[in-house]
């Protein structure tokens, strides 16, 4: 095997084995989406989420 042939191998099979990590990672990911669109009241009640 040429070190072409090699490295074209391990960029296939390196991004197989990423993609197949990320996607199992989402399974398990508990993301919330908060919509504040410029509202004062609903930037306070994040920042008190958030600690801040």
């Amino acid at each position: 095997m040429s070190n072409g042939e090699a490295a074209a191998a391990g960029a296939l099979i390196g991004g197989t084995f990423g993609a197949g990590i990320g996607a199992f990672s989402l399974l398990f990911k508990n993301s919330k989406t908060i919509e504040i669109n410029g509202d004062i009241e609903k930037w306070k009640v994040f920042k008190e989420m958030m600690g801040n």
